[in-house]
């Protein structure tokens, strides 16, 4: 059980990775960057319109698409940067 709640942790870390990547993907080619982009805005499209529709307000579904994005990238950080630190005390 401890390594399933462990792998959950991963997805932040994933998404932190991916965003970062994202203008990287330009140099190596057009149509993944553009790929890359899409898949981006698509997550904080539904992110915000799905809190839209719950709470009917735009302006909470525009804090959520934006506090959801902090807190998946700021865990990420954190998530890697124990990682490191765990590594290297070994």
């Amino acid at each position: 059980m401890y390594k399933r709640q462990k792998l959950v942790h991963f997805f932040p870390m994933a998404f932190t990775l991916f965003v970062l990547s994202i203008p990287f993907t330009l140099l190596v080619d057009s149509r993944l960057f553009c790929f890359a982009s899409f898949i981006f805005s698509l997550f904080l499209v539904l992110n915000i319109t799905d809190s839209t529709i719950k709470n009917r307000s735009l302006k909470v579904g525009l804090y959520s698409g934006l506090s959801s994005f902090i807190q998946l990238f700021a865990y990420g950080i954190g998530f890697m940067k124990e990682g490191l630190i765990y590594l290297r005390k070994g």
